[in-house]
């Protein structure tokens, strides 16, 4: 049951990746880093707002799948920017992917 479920969790992170050929990816607290990442042909993760009130309910499962969607990242390399100060701009998720991205690659700031 747990294959399964990290397997699924693996799908729904390629499934919410956009822009997976570009070779960096935007990280940012909220919910404007779409815009930046666009502007700059960047990857980025987002889900349907609708799939987001589903798997938000089960924190632990939403974690799954963001961290699914850093570990693709960093296996292929990408650099890593971030459009808000990971030292002022606070937010759970935001703080929870620094801090699982700084154990492999480093940032930059934009």
């Amino acid at each position: 049951m747990e294959y399964k479920a990290q397997m699924d969790d693996i799908a729904k992170a390629v499934e919410f990746t956009h822009n997976p050929n570009s070779s960096e990816v935007v990280l940012e607290r909220s919910g404007v880093y779409e815009k930046t990442a666009i502007s700059r042909g960047a990857t980025y993760y987002q889900m349907p707002q609708s799939q987001w009130e589903i798997v938000s309910k089960q924190s632990s499962r939403a974690w799954k799948i963001n961290k699914a969607f850093l570990k693709q990242q960093i296996r292929a390399g990408k650099t890593f920017l971030l459009a808000s100060d990971p030292l002022t701009a606070g937010g759970y998720y935001f703080q929870k992917e620094i801090k699982f991205i700084s154990r492999y690659v480093t940032y930059q700031l934009i």
